[in-house]
């Protein structure tokens, strides 16, 4: 009787006899560590000129970006720059006192069709600013703070210069502090003498309005853009270098445009907000009623009760009673949506029995706008 034929195919397999495991897709985050640490190698290696480690400055900048849905999603030539502009000042984004952010926003020129795309924007902290003066090597010190209606403050002009005094109590609520009422900025120069910059609350809310539309910052970290404000009105005293005049131009202008071999980087800013895929109908609201602010066309018509509203959106969400200097700085067409928001979240004006998109302003207990601010 003659035996059964058997398969003598062999099926391929790896060093441990098994078979080999199937290839993995490329992904996004694939590409993106390709552009930083491969593409980008040459001319920021350039920029950085033997200051830092390329592998390490490289690896800071990709642990910010992959630990942001909304960088990852930012296009090519907006990382590209972003990393371009953080290695020639030679500050790093990340750490927990970073010399830079990077934020990710919606511009609505950008993308291969058009249509828009997710862009990344360089942001000079105040630690950063602080770093550039240091390098000089004529600052000895300097610092920045906020002054809040509560606090202990006097400003002194005369033929010795500006002298201040600030008390503030540390261990106070904000709540308890008050209201930011304005900024400061001294350094101590290293031939002894100290210089000052006092700003007040109209001039942050002048500063902030200058830049709106070029970056979310101020509605992302307000207290840190006012000490920036005053650090920057104080550059005027200190000595400088080519860095500093830089920082300042960039600052000056977020999408400033920047030769990256190999990309196309659009240099205008659209209408700049925290990245989400799109703007709820509140958002365009508070965006239409902005530019016609701006037109001189229109005024808030009423003043909204911040205690009120705030007392409306902890019923919300409890995790909105940390959140109360934010409420606070708000403008009043954010107030007025947010309140908007709440009125149509109680009644249910739409009648579904689902809430109401949330405005982006509103969205500051996730990174990825997708998932919402209530859970």
């Amino acid at each position: 009787m003659s035996e059964p034929s058997r398969n003598t195919t062999k099926k391929p397999a790896s060093g441990n006899g098994q078979p080999p495991p199937p290839k993995r897709e490329r992904t996004r985050v694939d590409d993106v560590r390709s552009l930083v640490t491969t593409r980008m190698r040459s001319p920021v290696e350039t920029l950085l000129a033997k200051r830092q480690d390329f592998d390490r400055f490289a690896r800071v900048f990709l642990n910010v970006v992959e630990g942001n849905a909304d960088l990852v999603r930012c296009t090519d030539g907006s990382l590209a720059r972003a990393f371009m502009h953080s290695a020639e000042l030679n500050l790093q984004v990340g750490s927990a006192y970073p010399h830079a952010y990077l934020i990710p926003y919606w511009n609505a020129k950008a993308g291969a069709d058009g249509k828009g795309a997710h862009e990344a924007q360089f942001q000079i902290s105040v630690w950063g600013y602080t770093e550039l003066f240091r390098r000089s090597g004529q600052v000895r010190k300097i610092w920045a703070d906020v002054v809040c209606a509560n606090d202990i403050y006097e400003c002194v002009s005369g033929t010795e210069g500006k002298i201040v005094k600030h008390r503030p109590d540390w261990f106070a609520t904000r709540e308890e502090r008050g209201t930011v009422i304005g900024s400061y900025a001294c350094a101590l120069l290293e031939n002894g003498e100290t210089v000052f910059e006092p700003v007040s609350r109209e001039e942050l809310d002048q500063a902030r309005a200058a830049n709106r539309g070029k970056t979310p910052a101020w509605d992302l970290w307000f207290e840190e853009q006012c000490k920036k404000v005053a650090i920057r009105r104080l550059a005027k005293y200190l000595p400088k270098g080519e860095a500093t005049d830089r920082a300042i131009e960039l600052d000056n202008d977020p999408g400033a445009t920047i030769d990256v071999p190999g990309f196309e980087v659009p240099g205008d800013v659209d209408a700049a907000a925290p990245a989400s895929n799109t703007n709820s109908p509140l958002d365009q609201v508070v965006a239409r009623e902005r530019a016609a602010e701006a037109s001189g066309k229109a005024e808030p018509e009423l003043r909204i009760d911040r205690v009120k509203l705030l007392d409306d959106l902890i019923g919300v969400d409890e995790r909105w009673k940390t959140e109360r200097q934010r409420v606070e700085n708000w403008d009043e067409f954010q107030a007025l949506a947010a309140a908007a928001f709440c009125s149509a979240l109680y009644r249910d004006i739409n009648g579904t029995g689902e809430p109401p998109e949330l405005p982006q302003h509103m969205r500051i207990f996730s990174r990825d706008p997708s998932e919402g601010v209530i859970s």
